[in-house]
């Protein structure tokens, strides 16, 4: 057995380039995955996702449907709610509003980078609730073929991705 785990692009060991945000940067995530375990030459392989993980997870399994065995998700999003943006709008400003560890986790990878990303995060999940309806994967996650183990409040919406809580 092997595992493989990576950084999407932007996030983590994967910079740069800096992280960029299109309404679509799940998927793209997703997608990076997909074209990684072919480049390493698995065409089928079980995959585990945590956060925005678990998101870009369920995106791969249901487009990915003969090569994604088993799925696991835990802390995802189906759907962002009006709630949900306010209350990432409410943690826009780290320094003032992010914890002391949510600091110092995040801060020693990111530097100087963090408070733009987290910006531009936000600024991508209020479009996806302005022009989706706050549709994330709810609408894949039907193409998912079993066996998958959910690990959520609602549907994976346990917490938003990044939780500076």
């Amino acid at each position: 057995m092997q595992v493989v785990s990576f950084d999407p692009r932007g996030y983590g060991q994967s910079r740069p380039p800096m992280r960029d945000f299109p309404v679509d940067f799940y998927q793209q995530d997703a997608d990076d995955a997909a074209a990684l375990m072919k480049a390493l030459g698995h065409t089928e392989y079980n995959v585990v996702g945590w956060s925005d993980g678990a998101i870009a997870a369920v995106l791969l399994a249901a487009s990915q449907r003969a090569a994604v065995g088993k799925l696991v998700v835990f802390g995802g999003n189906a759907y962002f709610s009006k709630d949900d943006i306010e209350a990432f709008e409410a943690t826009r400003d780290i320094e003032a509003n992010w914890s002391k560890r949510m600091k110092e986790t995040h801060l020693p990878v990111y530097g100087d980078d963090l408070q733009p990303m987290w910006s531009k995060a936000i600024d991508a999940w209020a479009a996806i609730y302005n022009t989706k309806g706050g549709e994330v994967c709810k609408e894949g996650a039907p193409a998912v073929r079993p066996p998958t183990v959910l690990r959520a409040r609602a549907a994976l919406r346990a917490r938003p991705p990044l939780s500076p809580g």
